[in-house]
C-alpha cells in the first residue's frame, strides 16, 4: 500500500517534528557542553593541578561539588563560575 502526500501534508509534519525535536536537541546540546559532570582525575585535567588538590579543596568546602555516596562529582558550569571568583587582578605598577 502506496500512501501519497501532498507537499503542504510534509511540510506541515516537518514543522510539527521540528518543534517536538527543538527541546529535546537544544537539552543535550547544552548538557554536553556547560553541564558536562567531572570525576576527580577529569576536573584535575581540566583545571591543571594535582588530584591531592582537588581532595584539599573539596574537604575543606573550597570548591562547588557533589556527593554520591562516596564519589564526589563536579558539574563543569559550576567550576566554571566558581573559577573567575579566584581571578587575581593584576596591580598595577608605579
Amino acid at each position: 500500500m502506496l500512501t501519497k502526500f501532498e507537499q503542504s501534508d510534509i511540510q506541515l509534519l516537518a514543522k510539527e517534528l521540528l518543534r517536538e525535536l527543538r527541546p529535546i536537541l537544544k537539552g543535550s546540546e547544552e548538557t554536553s557542553a556547560n553541564d558536562f559532570i567531572f570525576d576527580i582525575k577529569q576536573l584535575s585535567e581540566y583545571l591543571n593541578v594535582p588530584v591531592t588538590w582537588i581532595y584539599r579543596q573539596t574537604s575543606d568546602h573550597n570548591i562547588p561539588y557533589y556527593k554520591l555516596g562516596r564519589y564526589n562529582r563536579f558539574k563543569k558550569s559550576e567550576i566554571d563560575e566558581w573559577l573567575e571568583t579566584q581571578k587575581v587582578n593584576p596591580v598595577p605598577k608605579h
